[in-house]
């Protein structure tokens, strides 16, 4: 049996990295199916910020375990499908109803078609994805966490700087992403929220009152 321990040593400086700046967690997808979600650094910031203001807020009860609760009520959440509607039409793009969960994947699948994937790479990326696939591999299913977390990162990191084209017919251990850049990006914009909070605001986590519904 192979260990995380084992695993991270087998992986790149930069994808050692990765492992440490990224957060991994499951969700339950169709069919109870376990289904990853990586949260960059940025994000775990801000869902930090989420989880301390739930507990000054009187409009959450408190008894509702899910992460983005519906206010006044103990057991319902958001549901994403319709946060991602209401951002692709509040983006103002000619054809809203193009911006789903699914095509967003088959995005991604087909992005995935120019780099030279590993059976290893396929099946993690098919079950970061939620999907499945007729691949059994022991190494690859006993070390889920590092290794989607060293190698789909890559790929998304990839896509959100619009380099697909620019890193095709290579594998994801070919792939190398400037994460110190990405970083200071993800920082510098954290800062300006930040500042654009206290300044609009006048308070912060430390100061602030309840709010009301």
């Amino acid at each position: 049996e192979i260990s995380q321990e084992e695993v991270v040593q087998a992986l790149s400086p930069m994808e050692t990295e990765l492992t440490k700046s990224f957060k991994r967690i499951v969700i339950r997808g169709k069919r109870g199916r376990g289904v990853p979600v990586l949260f960059t650094p940025h994000i775990q910031k801000r869902l930090q910020y989420l989880l301390q203001l739930r507990q000054i807020v009187s409009f959450i009860k408190k008894d509702n375990p899910y992460l983005f609760p519906l206010t006044q009520s103990s057991n319902n959440c958001v549901r994403a499908s319709d946060v991602i509607r209401k951002f692709g039409i509040d983006s103002g793009a000619e054809h809203p109803e193009n911006i789903t969960s699914t095509r967003l994947r088959k995005h991604v699948a087909t992005v995935t078609q120019i780099l030279n994937l590993s059976e290893g790479d396929i099946e993690q990326l098919s079950t970061f994805m939620g999907h499945s696939i007729n691949v059994h591999k022991e190494y690859y299913r006993l070390s889920d966490n590092a290794f989607q977390v060293a190698k789909v990162s890559k790929l998304l990191l990839m896509m959100e700087n619009g380099k697909g084209n620019e890193y095709r017919g290579k594998s994801l251990d070919e792939i190398n992403i400037n994460l110190d850049e990405l970083l200071s990006g993800e920082e510098e914009e954290d800062s300006a929220e930040e500042n654009e909070e206290n300044g609009e605001n006048g308070t912060n986590l430390n100061q602030a009152t309840p709010l009301q519904s």
